[in-house]
């Protein structure tokens, strides 16, 4: 999801995950990196990435809730090549809540650049569909208001003279 290794770590950061711990575990008959934690730690946030194929397989996070929340984890598996092996993505994703299956995601089809319409790129036309965000009325110049405020200011003291 994040095309900047910047991006990344910086959002494994915000989760708490510490990037300078580093071991190999195994998960499920796979060899994976664990990043965040020293294998077979499970009691803070982390990320394993399978070895051979640099895909991520377990996530470990942080509870919602207060501090001490148990960990919540999710698993992807069964990946599937999507755009000519230039992509890939996990069929199944389960969502894990104090050790125990919570949802789980299981994705049976999907379409790789399906037919859209040519309209939807055509910046002429999306501007004759949708109104401008901004305002396009002119604000009043910094001088008219300068003005302004002098023309109220010699009316004020006309009344007192």
């Amino acid at each position: 999801m994040y095309r900047e290794k910047e991006l990344l770590l910086h959002s494994l950061g915000e989760q708490d995950i510490n990037l300078d711990v580093v071991s190999l575990g195994r998960y499920k008959d796979k060899f994976a990196y664990v990043i965040g934690a020293k294998y077979p730690d499970e009691s803070v946030p982390q990320i394993w990435i399978e070895k051979n194929t640099f895909r991520p397989i377990r996530y470990v996070l942080k509870g919602g809730g207060f501090d001490g929340a148990p960990l919540e984890e999710i698993e992807y598996s069964d990946y599937k090549a999507l755009d000519k092996k230039k992509w890939w993505y996990p069929t199944r994703i389960v969502f894990y809540q104090n050790g125990r299956p919570d949802r789980v995601y299981v994705l049976k089809s999907y379409t790789v650049n399906p037919n859209l319409s040519e309209q939807l790129f055509d910046i002429a036309y999306l501007k004759t569909v949708y109104k401008p965000i901004a305002s396009t009325q002119q604000s009043p110049s910094p001088t008219s208001e300068v003005d302004d405020v002098k023309k109220a200011i010699r009316d004020f003291t006309k009344i007192f003279e």
